[in-house]
């Protein structure tokens, strides 16, 4: 497959007040293939439109500079490493990443917590992502958001439409997190977080299989594209310094339609 920029974006890097980059990360999942899902939503952004209906603008009027993808080797903490150290070369732009597994997220935060040191970040999952070690890892897709607990400290995190995980997990995230089964925060919230820098990270699992099949630890009970898309609406008007979408498994993505809705978001 040919691999275009997003949307044909063209700018460069100096011109640019968004930046893209790829993280084709795959370490630590059951299922393997994750490090297609960056191509994969590139592909797929090909079919959509630059318009939104909605919100009555266009990514046309954007500046976005498609950096390409970063280039792994096969230890996961000089993996890490990279990924930082392309997000800190990235000065003032918004960024967006995607991935990749979700372990990605890590080496973003750690790029990121110098220039914004009162960052939050606002975790849309299926999986509360909270395991100290999983399989004898500590840098895991089941351990990401432990590992973001310990760089930015308690009650940073905001954890939305987390449906599994162990029962630990769920006691951390009701005591350092904000952990909640509803995929939207309420309006004291909402006020509350006006103008803190926020990070916004998204597994694709969030949704229901039956929209996403296309996810390397599927997860029933989810919601549907209309909800996440009214949840990530709702967080207009705050302080959003870039994003993540990960865990996008194009080898069990039939019609790549959880690659489409990735590119969609």
């Amino acid at each position: 497959m040919h691999i275009k920029k997003f949307l044909d974006f063209e700018a460069h890097l100096d011109e640019a007040t968004v930046a893209l980059l790829g993280a084709p990360l795959e370490y630590s999942v059951p299922r393997t293939g994750l490090a297609d899902g960056p191509q994969n939503i590139r592909h797929m952004s090909h079919l959509l439109e630059s318009y939104s209906p909605r919100l009555n603008r266009s990514l046309q009027e954007m500046k976005l500079c498609d950096l390409g993808g970063v280039t792994f080797g096969r230890d996961i903490i000089e993996s890490l490493r990279l990924i930082t150290e392309e997000i800190e070369a990235i000065n003032n732009k918004k960024v967006v990443i995607i991935g990749g597994e979700h372990t990605v997220t890590v080496g973003v935060v750690e790029g990121l917590k110098e220039k914004y040191p009162e960052m939050v970040i606002i975790q849309m999952d299926a999986h509360a992502d909270l395991r100290n070690e999983y399989e004898g890892k500590r840098y895991s897709h089941a351990c990401v958001m432990h590992r973001c607990l310990e760089l930015l400290g308690p009650e940073r995190i905001y954890q939305l439409g987390i449906r599994s995980g162990e029962k630990e997990e769920f006691e951390l995230g009701r005591q350092q997190c904000h952990l909640s089964s509803q995929l939207r925060l309420d309006e004291v919230t909402l006020k509350k977080l006006q103008g803190i820098p926020i990070y916004l990270t998204i597994d694709i699992d969030i949704l229901d299989p039956a929209y996403a099949p296309g996810v390397s630890v599927p997860e029933p009970c989810g919601v549907s594209p209309h909800e996440l898309f009214e949840a990530i609406y709702s967080l207009i008007g705050l302080n959003i310094i870039g994003f993540d979408v990960v865990e996008v498994l194009p080898s069990h993505d039939p019609g790549q339609i959880t690659a489409t809705i990735a590119a969609k978001i």
